[in-house]
């Protein structure tokens, strides 16, 4: 308390004392209602001053602003602190290192590996809610797909190329409709192809054949407790089915995958 009454403090002091008493002389004097609080307001003022002052001692160890400084010396009390704030010159190479391995991009998922498929080529299904959807691409050279195309041999052998056959078995309460237009494929390594529209297939056999085919024209309405024995979609002949992870159609307006 001592340290803070000095000299300066005395004469600041001694000047707004005196400042405080002019202005209420001349407030009573004048008369001026508003001198008054003000000559009061200043020989309170070093008087607050110095009590804030003293407050923020109590409160801090540290250095106060406005106030002259003194050395202290460490005491029992005082700990260093338990978390230094790092430095990004002074940093080891260790921490380095750390910092560099949390940056790196998360490493790929594995790929995904090709399907061993049989005599009976690709297999695929799907199965929710009552309804099971089953679907088969032959291979190329087996003599099942040869016989699966050869409705489809008026068509456009480039728009035909592989024929999958499509059953569903509807056990649900109500109808549901499959639509084999539009039909994405996903391969292994992300590649998409997209199944020819088995509309236009039908379509490029000419009218009079069309017309014979009209049954296998999509969408597919099958009633509650029915089945769908020969539905039908067109892959491109190119295909490599080893590499066929899923496919993507609509069922009631929903995508689903068969896989």
């Amino acid at each position: 308390m001592s340290q803070l009454i000095n000299c300066q403090w005395i004469a600041e002091t001694m000047i707004l004392v005196l400042l405080g008493v002019v202005q209420i002389y001349q407030g009573f004097r004048k008369p001026a209602p508003m001198w008054v609080p003000v000559g009061f307001l200043l020989i309170v003022l070093p008087f607050l001053h110095l009590w804030a002052q003293y407050s923020v001692l109590q409160k801090h160890t540290g250095p106060v602003y406005g106030t002259p400084w003194t050395d202290e010396s460490a005491t029992s009390g005082d700990r260093p602190a338990r978390i230094p704030l790092p430095s990004p010159w002074s940093a080891s190479s260790s921490d380095s290192s750390s910092g560099a391995e949390d940056l790196k991009p998360p490493s790929p998922p594995p790929p995904r590996k090709k399907r061993s498929i049989g005599r009976d080529g690709w297999n695929g299904t799907y199965s929710d809610q009552g309804v099971t959807l089953k679907l088969t691409i032959p291979p190329a050279d087996s003599q099942r797909q040869h016989d699966i195309a050869a409705p489809f041999a008026g068509a456009n052998p480039r728009k035909v190329g592989l024929v999958g056959i499509i059953s569903l078995n509807n056990r649900s309460p109500h109808e549901v409709i499959l639509d084999t237009a539009g039909v994405v494929l996903h391969l292994v390594d992300g590649t998409q192809i997209f199944a020819a529209d088995p509309s236009e297939v039908i379509a490029s056999a000419g009218p009079q054949r069309a017309e014979q085919l009209k049954s296998f024209r999509p969408p597919y309405h099958v009633p509650a407790g029915g089945k769908l024995s020969l539905g039908v979609l067109f892959v491109p002949g190119d295909t490599d089915l080893p590499s066929l992870d899923h496919l993507r159609l609509r069922l009631d307006g929903k995508w689903v995958e068969v896989r």
